[in-house]
């Protein structure tokens, strides 16, 4: 998981890049193994200005359950950073019914 990355073209061989960047913001970036079966999730953040990336790796042959990578980052500015509101969401989307 990479924060601050300041780029839009990134990429690592033998990985996906999953990557959110809005308009002044720094960025967020999360590599994914290619062999690894993946569904972004998308979070719910009201007026939070965090970002946000939140995978699932999807269960196969040698992963039994699917795990779930939650990416956060807020500006040390930002005083509203919401943190309890995102873990419970997130916690919430992993112990939901499976969407993929």
């Amino acid at each position: 998981m990479l924060q601050e990355t300041l780029g839009d073209a990134l990429t690592f061989p033998g990985y996906r890049v999953v990557s959110v960047r809005e308009q002044g913001k720094r960025g967020l970036a999360t590599l994914v193994a290619k062999k690894c079966s993946f569904h972004e999730h998308k979070l719910q953040l009201g007026n939070s200005k965090a970002e946000v990336i939140i995978l699932e790796i999807i269960p196969n042959s040698w992963l039994k359950n699917s795990v779930f990578l939650l990416n956060v980052y807020s500006s040390p500015s930002d005083k509203r950073q919401g943190f309890a509101s995102i873990m419970a969401k997130a916690v919430a989307l992993a112990r939901g019914p499976l969407s993929w």
